[in-house]
């Protein structure tokens, strides 16, 4: 009985709550016949088949919450897979993909069914195929790391896209390889990034020439070469003439087009292996490499080169319609040292250049060691020329020019230095110097005021010569020039057509317009002019007619070679050439009767030169001018 009952109750316990209490009275009956113990231990039982139902649904809902959070935490992650700017994907062992991110679906414009379970194939062009599948066997075979670059087609179809590929093994609880992880990074735009910066680094921005470090880099390889093989190289050290005069005067706009038009120029002279830089400015630098095993045969190339860039340098350059003149010293230095290392060779390229640059520039200089002497001699000088304008060391001369009949129709103010230690020290040393880097207008300025003075002089001793003043390039082309000889006039009480201004001719060429409008505001006053050294510089007699002129003085190098036949000729071409333009002729340089008599013959109006007059101080001409005859 007690068996069944017990057997009842389990039979109840374990049907539905419902069944149990549809049964109570079965419970009851067994109460009442003497069984509570198997009631009590039924009740126990429920209860803990309740427990365990209640830890079950417990149990579930504690799943069902994790797998809600495995499910955010796997939107989470892929989320965040699918916003890293990478592709990101991972492929079985048999190298297909079982996962890819958003990245790289919109990188190879494919749908995620498109890719998940296939292989590289669908991705890829064929001829890449190998190459990555190599690099992945690699990870899954040997279980390590791969970092490659590689290079993709495009997404337009047109070049490569560079991608940084990172391929990892996964592995299973067990350490065994599964599966392989790689993340592709687009890095296109930093390596172009990159090679900006190496251009920025190695290459000059506005010519697009190797700069000087690069160039410096490409010498010493160059003395390499002739420490092992004994070939010699050169290095040609261009500075622009009259490259300041445009940059100041028509912008840097106008400055970079020629700068360009150079850098083009000087690459088309050059042979495959040669060098063309630009150190900065107007300065150009070229390195001819393998110039032979002969110092003269290549001293003799080089200089050859050297040659053809100064003629390429002369002819004008034409930006917007306008011509620009700009010419070019140039210096040689070769590598033929075993000693020297390259700021070395450039320095001494560099000096020859100044030494073109000292004997009249648009010419070229082969480096001497003789030419550091010379270099230490203008630095000195150079320190030394502030002092000397404070200390009154600049002083002037005069020498008279003579008219047909013998008598002074006019003077030239002639500077010179009058150094403590060094002597007299003639224009040709230090001229250039002053308009390069010294006080070139406050230098202007007092020559010009001493002239002025001068002829006031002239006046209360009954000589009214009118006074010529040499005025630099500099000068003429500065902003304030014309300001400042009207200053100096209305301060000195100066007549104007009492000073005649005298420039040399090689200013025409760079901007003819611009430098007759500055000569005819002048011109305008009553100022005249004069053109100096004609017959040496590149304008031509067709540039005259648009200048607001007065006179051409012969150029001595004409002088000196009269009457020589050829010579004769050409003085007779320029003084018919001045009267058709109603222009005044001077020849300077003077220094034979002989040269005095053509002259007169073929009709110059005026004649300077030692012949006639040296040189000499303001005060002792000033003691002599009354009774001057004109007499040798």
């Amino acid at each position: 009985m007690h068996i069944a009952s017990t057997a009842r109750l389990c039979l109840l316990i374990a049907t539905p709550s419902g069944a149990i209490a549809q049964d109570s009275a079965a419970i009851s009956r067994l109460s009442s016949g003497g069984g509570a113990p198997m009631v009590w231990f039924a009740l126990a039982l429920l209860l803990f088949l309740l427990g365990a139902l209640a830890y079950s649904l417990r149990l579930k809902q504690q799943l069902r919450h994790q797998a809600r959070k495995l499910k955010q935490t796997e939107e989470r992650l892929n989320t965040i897979l699918d916003s890293v700017d990478a592709c990101i994907y991972i492929k079985d062992l048999q190298l297909r993909y079982t996962y890819v991110n958003r990245k790289l679906c919109e990188r190879f414009a494919r749908k995620i069914e498109e890719i998940i379970g296939f292989d590289d194939s669908v991705l890829f062009p064929g001829f890449m195929l190998d190459s990555i599948r190599a690099n992945d066997l690699r990870v899954i075979e040997q279980g390590r790391r791969v970092a490659y670059e590689e290079e993709i087609p495009s997404k337009s179809g047109s070049g490569m896209d560079v991608f940084l590929s990172i391929k990892i093994p996964l592995r299973g609880p067990d350490g065994d390889i599964t599966a392989l992880c790689g993340i592709s990074t687009d890095i296109t735009e930093l390596r172009k990034s990159q090679e900006e910066v190496q251009r920025l680094a190695y290459y000059d921005a506005l010519t697009n020439l190797p700069n000087r470090r690069m160039f410096l880099e490409q010498l010493e390889v160059a003395t390499l070469e002739y420490r092992n093989t004994g070939a010699i190289a050169a290095v040609l050290f261009i500075d622009l003439d009259k490259f300041k005069n445009i940059n100041d005067e028509k912008g840097h706009d106008v400055g970079d087009a020629v700068l360009c038009t150079v850098a083009q120029r000087l690459q088309n002279l050059v042979r495959q292996g040669d060098t063309v830089a630009r150190l900065g400015g107007d300065e150009f630098v070229l390195l001819l490499r393998e110039l032979g095993q002969s110092r003269e045969l290549a001293e003799a190339r080089a200089l050859a080169v050297a040659e053809q860039v100064r003629a390429a340098l002369s002819d004008t350059v034409t930006v917007n319609g306008q011509a620009y003149f700009t010419g070019g010293s140039i210096g040689v230095a070769l590598v033929d040292s075993r000693r020297k290392k390259p700021n070395d060779i450039l320095r001494e390229a560099d000096t020859a250049m100044y030494k073109s640059k000292d004997a009249g520039r648009n010419r070229v200089a082969l480096f001497r060691p003789t030419m550091l002497a010379d270099v230490a001699e203008r630095a000195v000088l150079l320190r030394e020329m502030n002092h000397a304008l404070k200390t009154n060391q600049f002083q002037v001369l005069v020498q008279p020019q003579l008219g047909s009949a013998g008598r002074v129709d006019g003077l030239e103010l002639l500077m010179r230095w009058d150094h403590p230690t060094r002597g007299v020290i003639m224009p040709e040393k230090f001229i250039g110097l002053i308009e390069s880097s010294g006080p070139v207008m406050e230098i202007g300025d007092w020559v010009l005021r001493r002239a002025c003075a001068l002829h006031a002089r002239l006046v209360q001793r009954g000589c009214n010569h009118p006074v010529s003043v040499n005025i630099s390039p500099v000068q003429l082309r500065h902003p304030d020039f014309n300001a400042r000889v009207k200053a100096i006039l209305e301060e000195t009480g100066t007549a104007p057509q009492d000073i005649i201004l005298e420039i040399t001719e090689s200013v025409l060429i760079d901007d003819v317009d611009d430098t007759a409008r500055r000569m005819q505001s002048l011109a305008d006053l009553g100022i005249r002019f004069s053109i100096d050294d004609f017959g040496t510089g590149y304008s031509g007699l067709a540039y005259l007619h648009r200048l607001p002129l007065y006179e051409l003085k012969i150029a001595r190098n004409f002088i000196q070679d009269l009457p020589d036949k050829d010579a004769g000729t050409l003085i007779r071409l320029i003084i018919a050439t001045a009267r058709l333009l109603e222009l005044r002729v001077v020849a300077e340089g003077v220094e034979r009767c002989d040269q005095a008599e053509f002259l007169k013959s073929v009709g110059c109006d005026s004649q300077q030169g030692y012949l006639h007059q040296h040189p000499i101080a303001e005060e002792a001409w000033l003691e002599k001018c009354r009774s001057y005859t004109g007499a040798a």
